[in-house]
């Protein structure tokens, strides 16, 4: 199934305020498989179609984006399915290429290295834990750049993996699914801009 995503919003869906560019901010995304409607709750001006090539049935996703301090109180509030942190750039001007913050390149490289690493047994657990953690969190960016494919996910010696493939290759790499928490998140995204020489972000106010 396709999945219809809606599109980075220009202010925080709490206080309203726009994003600044350069500045944080946190995108959250919670999905919904939508099922076709039947019985006295469907919609009778329309005629119900099965799913198919030119009608496929499409799952949604509800994106929000919010400031850094209306995020510290949104996540006390809400469980979400999936969250991120990322850097507002404003959209170019038509004909002129968007500036970034990174290279897709490196992210590639790390990806690629970081993952051909954890791999090495001379490892402790605690250094493979770490770089697998890394790599995963480049795999989901690498996604929504549409540079690797999410096949599947399967359990394998009794731990659960994500599948993701090369869609120009059609190499399919192999990577630990980690515990996942905001802490984590967070630290992990502070050892990837350590490794991609990403300026650090301000220390946020402690009230």
């Amino acid at each position: 199934m396709d999945w219809e995503l809606d599109k980075r919003s220009k202010k925080c869906a709490l206080c309203r305020k726009e994003f600044e560019t350069g500045g944080a901010y946190q995108s959250v995304l919670n999905l919904e498989e939508n099922m076709l409607q039947s019985g006295p709750e469907a919609d009778s001006s329309k005629d119900e179609q099965p799913p198919s090539k030119d009608n496929p049935l499409k799952n949604s996703g509800r994106r929000e984006e919010y400031c850094p301090s209306c995020w510290e109180i949104k996540k006390q509030e809400v469980l979400f399915d999936y969250f991120w942190q990322g850097r507002y750039i404003e959209p170019p001007e038509p004909g002129k290429s968007p500036s970034r913050l990174y290279d897709i390149t490196s992210i590639q490289e790390l990806f690629f290295n970081t993952l051909t690493e954890a791999q090495n047994l001379s490892l402790s657990d605690e250094e493979r834990i770490e770089k697998n953690g890394i790599a995963y969190l480049l795999a989901l960016f690498l996604e929504r750049k549409r540079l690797l494919k999410h096949k599947k996910d399967s359990v394998i010696d009794g731990v659960n993996c994500a599948l993701y493939e090369e869609p120009k290759t059609g190499i399919v790499h192999t990577i630990r699914h980690p515990l996942f928490s905001a802490q984590w998140v967070r630290e992990y995204q502070h050892k990837i801009a350590l490794l991609l020489n990403i300026p650090p972000k301000a220390e946020k106010e402690k009230v």
